[in-house]
């Protein structure tokens, strides 16, 4: 099969590049990582400046190198609906069998308890006050591209910043104000 009709998921980074003043018309940044012969990104934790972790169908996927390069580091039954901190500890949430690690996600072992996989919310805010929604579309039962929008004063106005037509199934907010889609 030609390599333009395989499955490639993309998880979208929004970089802010605001102006020193932080003016409210900064510029939108895009980048695009690649997850070759995967369908769907279902969660997201971390920071590329760091280390990343996302979740597919069927695996847990770790990057330390700012997304170049993505290592399997756990392969599971059930897809991960979040990932969860709590102290030192990381849990990989799914519907039935928990995970949990003591090392940024490098190794996971299954946990004796299982926790109750939580809704996201479809409102995310940044430390400066900077507000996106993500909006799903459907006609019918058909999934249509999904909008994200973006409000600098306080929700009064919305700009759709998405400039791509895909459908988001998981987004995250690192420490660095980044948003991954």
């Amino acid at each position: 099969m030609r390599h333009t009709l395989r499955s490639i998921v993309l998880v979208v980074l929004l970089a802010i590049v605001a102006s020193c003043d932080d003016d409210e018309n900064s510029q939108v940044q895009w980048e695009e990582i690649e997850f070759p012969g995967e369908v769907v990104i279902h969660a997201i934790y971390g920071d590329l400046n760091e280390y990343m972790l996302v979740s597919t169908i069927s695996k847990i996927l770790r990057t330390a190198d700012g997304g170049k390069t993505w290592t399997t580091v756990k392969t599971v039954t059930d897809p991960i609906a979040s990932f969860n901190s709590l102290n030192e500890d990381l849990y990989a949430i799914s519907n039935f069998t928990d995970c949990i690690s003591h090392d940024q996600g490098q190794t996971w072992e299954p946990v004796a308890f299982d926790h109750e996989v939580n809704f996201r919310s479809y409102s995310l805010n940044d430390s400066k006050g900077i507000l996106y929604q993500v909006v799903g579309h459907v006609d019918g039962e058909l999934a249509l591209p999904t909008s994200f929008l973006r409000s600098t004063n306080k929700g009064d106005s919305w700009e759709n910043i998405f400039p791509y037509k895909r459908r988001i199934s998981s987004w995250h907010i690192d420490a660095n104000d980044k948003v991954y889609l």
